[in-house]
């Protein structure tokens, strides 16, 4: 059985969860990625995986987390990008000595919009 291979720009891991909706078997590529919460709201987003889990949501907190994300990257997509996916950004952009407020790389003025803006 051929397995298909989602690439990544970093790299990543493989699992055997299928990485579409038909549970096709195709071998997902996965990267990891962390962040910091509030204290406390790791507590409230625990609670709500476990809630949602009993009720038919994600198995996994990392699925639970990855499917909130990516309905909130879709919604942004839609609101500011023509339902279409955002330009990849890079690590300077994303990095802490670079704030996302910062303007684009290479932009000629101070008129040009931010990523976040909605003229974008």
């Amino acid at each position: 059985m051929d397995k298909e291979r989602n690439s990544t720009k970093h790299g990543g891991h493989n699992t055997d969860e299928p990485d579409d909706d038909e549970g096709a078997a195709t071998m997902k590529v996965t990267n990891i990625v962390s962040f910091d919460v509030e204290d406390g709201d790791d507590d409230r987003i625990r609670s709500a995986f476990l809630r949602s889990k009993m009720n038919g949501g994600p198995n996994t907190l990392a699925q639970f987390i990855d499917k909130i994300v990516m309905d909130e990257v879709e919604r942004l997509e839609g609101q500011y990008n023509n339902g279409q996916p955002f330009p990849v950004a890079s690590d300077r952009e994303l990095s802490q000595d670079h704030p996302a407020e910062r303007r684009l790389e290479g932009s000629p003025t101070d008129s040009q919009p931010l990523r976040g803006d909605p003229e974008f």
